[in-house]
């Protein structure tokens, strides 16, 4: 078959593409096909040439209908080989029996709730443990850039205010972007694999005890953030009354404007020193402190649920994606 044809269209009808092909030299199987089936409406051949060519049609008895069914049968077919040889897809069952299995571990009744608090453990461990080396180098830096200014600028006034209060105000808010940016990262990577969906069932039974349900655990988390868009995703909640009480309490959680005084905080306050040889005691004190806000959140839903007068029954209904892979640019 020649590389230019995607099918054997000769084999289709041999005697009449000959006879199409002795009319017009140099013309490939397709186009030799097409002419065959088409030849009482192409402009571009004379009466003549039709004449000859219905001829021919006739005498091999050419069904254009069946050689056209035929021809589309084994495009389809070649396409599905094609497929099969060069796309690998997995099959979607196949995922949904993986995903299925894997949520028989993390909605445990008892290990779901296990695996989340060691998963939120390992996060503000994270801010401390993956933080520290770029602090370090930020830290380097800036010290060495101020011993610059200082060996280059001359000793006054303007130069004491330039190395050791500009520079040096900016090295100290600097040195804390990396902790901001690893939390940001690990609850995008956490949202991307679809554990998120998984924590908002988790904690729906604790969230309907207070007044709230599944859903407020979304906004509750991104306030870790920001409140600002943490409010707006309450929108998504159904309930009136739940939707109102999640946006009253979502600012009480620690949002990334703390993050650096309670970095600072910590850093003056608590020794870095290691818990059982391997935990940090820094970061330790950091989930205290979000876990204490959390806690004063969940305590003040709690009392505004008797407050507010909103009767307004009340589902949690949510899809649970199947996981995947974390997307590298939304996570960049």
């Amino acid at each position: 078959m020649p590389s230019r044809d995607f099918i054997d269209n000769k084999a289709l009808a041999p005697e009449v593409l000959d006879a199409v092909q002795r009319e017009f030299e140099n013309v490939s199987d397709y186009a030799a096909l097409h002419i065959a089936v088409n030849v009482s409406e192409l402009p571009f051949l004379d009466d003549t040439q039709k004449s000859r060519i219905s001829n021919n049609l006739q005498q091999h008895k050419f069904n254009k209908t069946k050689v056209q069914a035929e021809e589309i049968m084994q495009r389809y077919a070649r396409i599905k080989h094609i497929m099969n040889v060069t796309v690998v897809e997995k099959d979607p069952l196949e995922t949904k029996m993986q995903t299925d299995k894997i949520d028989n571990i993390l909605l445990h009744r008892f290990w779901g709730y296990a695996i989340l608090l060691v998963v939120m453990f390992l996060l503000f461990q994270s801010i401390f443990w993956l933080a520290s080396y770029p602090q370090d180098l930020i830290d380097t830096s800036m010290a060495g850039f101020q011993g610059w200014l200082s060996g280059v600028l001359p000793e006054n006034t303007f130069t004491d205010l330039l190395i050791n209060g500009i520079v040096a105000g900016l090295g100290g808010i600097i040195v804390f972007v990396p902790q901001i940016m690893i939390l940001f990262g690990l609850i995008t990577l956490l949202e991307d694999t679809g554990y998120m969906a998984r924590i908002s069932f988790l904690t729906d039974r604790l969230m309907r005890q207070v007044g709230l349900n599944g859903k407020s655990v979304m906004p509750l988390i991104s306030g870790v953030a920001c409140a600002v868009p943490a409010i707006m995703a309450a929108r998504n909640i159904e309930n009136r009354k739940e939707r109102l009480i999640t946006i009253m309490v979502t600012p009480l959680m620690s949002c990334s404007a703390r993050l650096p005084i309670y970095s600072m905080m910590i850093a003056l306050v608590i020794p870095d020193t290691k818990v059982l040889g391997f935990l940090s005691l820094q970061g330790l004190a950091m989930m205290v402190l979000y876990l204490l806000g959390f806690f004063m959140a969940i305590f003040i839903a709690a009392l505004m649920k008797f407050f507010i007068k909103i009767k307004e029954k009340s589902y949690f209904i949510m899809e649970l994606p199947v996981y995947r892979a974390p997307a590298g640019k939304t996570l960049a």
